[in-house]
C-alpha cells in the first residue's frame, strides 16, 4: 500500500500546485538518446489530464535544437500528447509573480528519473499513483 493510499499523501489539484514540471528521459520514456522512445505506461494519459484538469505542464529535459523538435513531434503526433504542453519553457503562472532570472523552469513539483528517491517510472503503478495524488 502505498502514502496516498494510506492517507499520508494530501490531494494536489491545480489550485495547491499549479505548475507541473516533468523530465523526458527516464520519466516519461526510457532514455533512448538521441532516439524517440516509447512512453511508458500511463504517461501521456497522465499527462494530458492534468492539462484537461487544469495544470500548467512543462516537459522539461536537456534536449534541444532540432532533437527537441523531434521529440515533440514525436510525443504530440505519434503518440497523442496535448499540444498545449510546453517543453522548457517558463510557467505562465510563475511568470506572473516571478521574473525570470534563470534557465531553470519554476515548478509547484517536479518529477524527475533522477531525483533523489524517485519511483521507478517505467512502472505504470507509478502513473497510476500520480493520477490518484494529482487528478482523483
Amino acid at each position: 500500500m502505498n502514502e496516498l493510499e494510506r492517507g499520508i499523501m494530501t490531494k494536489k489539484t491545480p489550485n495547491t500546485h499549479p505548475v507541473i514540471a516533468i523530465d523526458l528521459d527516464g520519466t516519461i520514456w526510457k532514455e533512448e538518446y538521441p532516439d524517440c522512445s516509447v512512453p511508458f505506461d500511463g504517461a501521456i494519459e497522465c499527462i494530458n489530464d492534468m492539462i484537461k484538469n487544469g495544470y500548467e505542464v512543462i516537459i522539461w529535459t536537456a534536449r534541444g535544437g532540432d532533437n527537441l523538435n523531434t521529440v515533440k513531434r514525436a510525443l504530440i503526433d505519434e503518440y497523442g500528447l496535448n499540444p498545449n504542453v510546453k517543453f522548457n519553457e517558463h510557467s505562465n503562472w510563475f511568470t506572473s509573480i516571478y521574473p525570470i532570472g534563470s534557465p531553470k523552469v519554476n515548478a509547484s513539483v517536479y518529477f524527475d528519473d533522477k531525483a533523489y528517491g524517485a519511483p521507478d517510472y517505467s512502472n505504470p503503478e507509478t502513473w497510476a499513483t500520480i493520477r490518484k495524488e494529482y487528478l482523483q
